[in-house]
């Protein structure tokens, strides 16, 4: 068989590639999922790099006085839909003691708090499905309902820090904020703040 150039062109029965039979179709999914599972180990260590790097360009000074051991109870819930983003803030905060639990969007955040208690989350506001503002709603609205009221300290995650973005934060029941991009000092100061924790 030839083509419209005149070129000899192997038939599909002849050519095992383009048999329908030897067609293998991917579904975007798990095309998304081989994709992850192929950066997740550079993303990881890229991460504890970032962590390490934060970690080591402290002064002595400004190196956190408690121990990592005092820290090993905390339990820290990172709503954040960025693999990486997830990856740097979950080991820093892993780096300076923390157990770090991780959601990607605001409905998996919303029922993570209410099958468990955490003693802080760090709230993304851009996510899919339910994004952060409306997600620290709903927890505040379910905490109100609890025979003993609670109110976890909520730290907003933003790209945004102007004086309107903070003010929606504040409106929606989030506690303090923090802007992207963030240092290892920064994320620890505000969590050993809302925690109680010697600065």
């Amino acid at each position: 068989m030839r083509n419209n150039l005149g070129k000899p062109q192997r038939s599909a029965a002849n050519n095992g590639l383009h048999s329908p039979k030897y067609l293998v179709t991917i579904s975007d999914s798990s095309l998304v999922d081989s994709i992850v599972l192929a950066i997740v180990p550079f993303a990881f260590a890229a991460a504890q790099s970032t962590a390490n790097a934060e970690r080591n360009h402290l002064s002595e000074r400004d190196q956190p006085s408690d121990s990592a051991d005092e820290h090993t109870k905390v339990e820290i819930l990172l709503a954040e839909d960025n693999l990486v983003s997830q990856l740097v803030a979950s080991e820093m905060l892993a780096t300076w003691g923390c157990q770090v639990e991780t959601v990607a969007d605001g409905q998996q955040a919303v029922q993570a708090m209410q099958y468990k208690h955490y003693d802080l989350v760090l709230m993304d506001c851009q996510m899919p499905s339910l994004d952060g503002y409306e997600a620290t709603q709903q927890i505040r609205q379910w905490e109100a309902t609890q025979e003993s009221p609670l109110h976890t300290p909520i730290i907003a995650l933003t790209a945004n820090a102007m004086t309107e973005d903070r003010d929606k934060c504040f409106a929606v029941g989030m506690d303090d904020y923090l802007a992207k991009p963030y240092s290892y000092k920064e994320l620890t100061d505000i969590v050993k703040k809302w925690l109680g924790f010697s600065t």
